[in-house]
């Protein structure tokens, strides 16, 4: 019984033994491995900050040969990954293109930490491009887009808001020289704005039309905009007073408009702003005048009770125009005229 647990216990050494070995043999058993796929991207050193082309992973197909061990080894270090290979960047250049040696970054990367024997690289060469991002300033400005709501005036009130950076890649930058960003005010947003009344609100700011292929500005501003009135208003100094009545007065009365106030001042009037601004250019213009009328029995009953009476100015106006200053009143002097003796 002894003697067969020995030969049991032989017979168990001697087959692991051999085990190892046909394992030990397989794995140091050289293959030719083809059209394998690495998938790889360039990547900058950390703090750089510039834009890489290509940007994606791209995949390279490799040719090798190693050992079974060394084969699974390199598919649990690739097999859904991508592999980062950083490349050296002349900070002072705004754009360079370097031929990367494929092989030899594959083998830094990859292979050499293996010790696989790479035979073929699928792309030898590979040109990456690489450029600076740059910040660029500019000036902001109001774009008003309001349709039929006029506006008297619109502002950014916080001076750091009236500039505006963005970064983007050098060649870009190019094409910002002279431009400006737009903060559009839209009729939306001063919908419901009275006439006169102000309103402060935000508005993105935007690139314009023809920078549309650039990337998208993000940040907003702060804008104070106020809604025309289309009403104004002028004062009109130096207006004379006119004194209309029959002929029949004239015959029997000398009327006159006492000195003092035969000429109005500081007549206000407020009215459509196009025909406003027509005064304020014209302050004589035939379209206003100032006259007071006179009638018979006024003249007869002002000559009875001393020769005088008082009666308001009416102010002859362009159509929409109103006076809103104090109304005006004159005295007018009526007094005989003496008849001669008859011969």
């Amino acid at each position: 019984m002894k003697q067969l647990l020995n030969k049991l216990g032989t017979l168990v050494i001697v087959t692991v033994v051999t085990m190892l070995v046909w394992l030990y043999a397989e794995d140091a058993n050289i293959v030719e491995y083809t059209n394998q796929t690495v998938r790889v991207q360039f990547v900058l050193p950390p703090g750089i900050d510039a834009l890489v082309r290509p940007g994606e992973p791209i995949s390279v197909e490799v040719d090798f040969n190693c050992s079974n061990g060394q084969y699974q080894q390199f598919i649990s270090a690739t097999r859904g990954k991508v592999i980062d290979i950083t490349l050296p960047f002349k900070p002072d250049e705004d754009l360079q293109t370097l031929s990367v040696a494929m092989r030899e970054q594959l083998e830094r990367y990859v292979f050499g930490d293996l010790g696989i024997n790479v035979t073929r690289v699928g792309e030898e060469q590979r040109e990456v491009t690489f450029e600076k991002i740059v910040d660029v300033s500019l000036d902001v400005r109001i774009v008003q887009d309001t349709g039929s709501i006029k506006l008297s005036s619109a502002q950014i009130p916080n001076e750091a808001e009236r500039r505006v950076t963005m970064r983007l890649p050098a060649s870009q930058a190019q094409r910002l020289v002279g431009a400006i960003a737009i903060a559009r005010v839209a009729e939306e947003d001063v919908e419901g704005v009275g006439k006169g009344e102000s309103k402060q609100f935000r508005v993105p700011v935007e690139l314009p039309a023809w920078l549309s292929d650039l990337p998208a500005l993000t940040a907003d501003v702060g804008v104070v905009v106020t809604v025309a009135n289309d009403r104004d208003k002028v004062t009109i100094d130096g207006l004379p007073i006119l004194l209309s009545y029959p002929s029949s007065i004239n015959e029997r009365y000398i009327v006159a408009i006492d000195e003092a106030t035969r000429i109005i001042n500081a007549l206000t009037l407020d009215g459509p702003r196009d025909t406003i601004a027509q005064l304020k250019a014209d302050p004589k213009s035939p379209l206003l005048w100032a006259t007071v009328k006179l009638t018979n029995q006024e003249a007869d009953a002002a000559a009875a009770s001393g020769g005088e009476l008082t009666k308001q100015v009416e102010i002859i106006t362009p159509s929409g125009v109103v006076v809103v200053s104090d109304v005006v009143r004159v005295t007018i002097r009526v007094t005989p005229r003496v008849v001669p003796p008859a011969p």
